[in-house]
């Protein structure tokens, strides 16, 4: 029987071989020991025992090799197949008893290779459409995502996020270095501090801090920074949100790769779409959104996660979008705002955009999601901050100001509706606050506010004006009683004695009254006249009310 050393021989100095393992710069001796060692002995161990011969395992790893350097489905194929005549034909050459034994070995062999070839295609079509669709997401990413050089730490990828946030084009970005748009750093200190990633002491660095545009304006930042080998080679991804507006790390976007654990690490949403708008990809960061696990939802309707009323609209648009020439429109372009639906029923404010992906003839649709309910309630509170007075939570001057020209304006189109304006001052309250103290005078001052807020009309509107001055807007009102009614149960409550935090207080109430639009339209003397009517009633003793008379001026 030919020895091992004579297969290894004949397989290696094939032409077809030797132009392979040099295309891929592969080691011919350390391919060999690796696996035709095992394959010999294998057959061997057939032909003794006159077994059947099933798949070999080392063909197998031989494959999962060649699919790790990237070699191209014919060279596998004449790998294996002078890999078999070498192996084959040193064992049998010289035994002519064993020729059927020989034969029926080869047919097994290329059955197998068949086979092993055949998922071997499967899996490289797999993969590009996955790459295809992952590519697809990261350069639409809202973040900004780089992948630079393990060893000169040059920029070797940059998606469009990155392009547009740092004002650098892709060519510009792919000269430089992460130390060149991050200010005060060189590249000694850079590496310094991804020296735990470098040594492979920690999988990812988690950091925050401050970048620089080619304008020279600073923007902070969060990084999420991995080692990553692809391409036969380590690099670094970053993966970086920009926090100036949020101000808190909530959107992560996917690597170069777009593997499945970067898309599930994103703070972002992500959810994909076929044609048919059933759900293809649904991230860890959709679930918490939704309230959904991605089980629940993989193959169902897109339409679980809309309202109501907006299903049909948002159909609509989709196939729009799908019909569409041009790879990106609006919906792709900008970042537009929607409700989406939470398992539980209620609604959620979002920011969505979405590209599409052409795979196998078939469109795909990702959108990338983020819950905007916190900024939409940071955004309701500072416009509520901006009318409202900070210790009373009544309207502030500025506020009182506006709608009382609004008032003015519709009683001047519209008579029948008439305008009571009332100013309000505390009688006394500087003798709470020289007995009492300002703590108590503060307070006072709240609950004197809920005890307007209690005598008016919905449709009123209470301001504090200033210190204990307050003013009541009453709107639609038929004749002057109607506000008289209201001066008249302020006065009578706030004469009582008042307990503030174990103190009993005693205070009044002066009331000046003035009505739109028998005495006037022009807001500035209206409140003149309101004004001279409370004046009116401290002269009267306090504690009371008085009407603006014409006769007055």
């Amino acid at each position: 029987m030919a020895s091992q050393d004579m297969v290894l021989e004949r397989w290696v100095y094939h032409p077809t071989v030797r132009r392979v393992l040099s295309m891929h710069h592969i080691q011919a001796e350390t391919f060999l020991h690796e696996y035709a060692t095992e394959v010999f002995d294998y057959f061997v161990q057939v032909i003794h025992h006159k077994q059947q011969i099933g798949r070999c395992p080392a063909i197998t790893r031989l494959l999962n090799f060649c699919i790790a350097e990237n070699i191209t489905v014919a060279d596998v194929y004449n790998l294996c197949i002078h890999f078999r005549e070498a192996l084959i034909g040193v064992l049998f050459e010289k035994d002519a008893m064993h020729k059927a034994l020989f034969d029926e070995l080869s047919l097994v062999f290329d059955a197998n290779l068949t086979g092993l070839l055949q998922a071997y295609t499967a899996t490289i079509a797999e993969t590009q459409k996955q790459a295809e669709s992952f590519q697809t997401i990261i350069e639409n990413s809202l973040n900004e995502i780089y992948v630079f050089d393990r060893d000169s730490l040059r920029f070797t990828y940059a998606n469009r996020g990155a392009v547009e946030n740092s004002g650098y084009s892709a060519d510009e970005l792919q000269t430089m270095h992460p130390y060149d748009i991050k200010p005060f750093f060189d590249a000694a200190q850079f590496r310094d501090m991804i020296t735990p990633l470098l040594n492979d002491e920690t999988e990812r660095l988690v950091f925050e801090t401050i970048h620089e545009r080619k304008d020279g304006s600073l923007y902070d930042v969060d990084i999420r920074l991995q080692s990553m080998r692809f391409d036969h080679k380590e690099h670094l991804v970053a993966i970086i949100n920009d926090i100036t507006e949020q101000k808190k790390a909530h959107r992560l976007a996917e690597d170069y790769l777009m593997n499945d654990a970067i898309i599930h690490n994103s703070t972002d949403g992500i959810v994909s779409i076929d044609e048919q708008q059933r759900i293809t990809l649904f991230n860890e960061s959709a679930e918490q959104m939704f309230g959904y696990t991605s089980q629940e939802l993989i193959g169902s309707s897109l339409d679980t996660l809309i309202p109501d009323e907006l299903k049909t609209r948002h159909r609509a648009l989709i196939r729009v979008f799908g019909e569409s020439n041009q790879f990106r429109t609006q919906m792709a372009n900008g970042r537009a705002e929607v409700k989406g639906k939470h398992k539980d029923g209620h609604l959620i404010p979002l920011e969505v955009s979405i590209s599409k992906s052409k795979v196998d003839g078939k469109w795909f649709y990702t959108a990338l999601i983020r819950d905007v309910s916190e900024r939409h309630a940071a955004e309701a509170e500072m416009r509520r901050l901006a009318k409202t007075d900070w210790m009373t939570g009544l309207a502030n001057r500025h506020h009182f100001d506006t709608e009382l020209k609004a008032a003015i304006s519709y009683a001047r189109r519209f008579p029948d509706h008439k305008v009571g304006l009332i100013f309000l001052d505390l009688d006394h309250f500087k003798d709470v606050n020289d007995t009492h103290g300002h703590a108590i005078g503060d307070q006072l001052l709240k609950q004197v506010a809920d005890m307007l807020q209690k005598n008016v009309r919905d449709f009123d509107l209470i301001g504090r004006l200033g210190g204990d001055e307050f003013g009541i807007i009453a709107r639609g009102i038929q004749d002057q009683h109607d506000v008289m009614r209201i001066a008249e149960k302020l006065t009578l409550q706030l004469s009582q004695p008042l307990q503030v935090n174990r103190c009993s207080v005693q205070i009044g109430v002066s009331i000046g009254i003035t009505l739109c639009p028998e005495h006037g339209i022009d807001q500035d003397r209206l409140m003149l006249q309101a004004d001279q009517a409370l004046y009116e009633a401290k002269k009267a003793g306090r504690n009371t009310y008085r009407l603006y008379k014409i006769e007055n001026t």
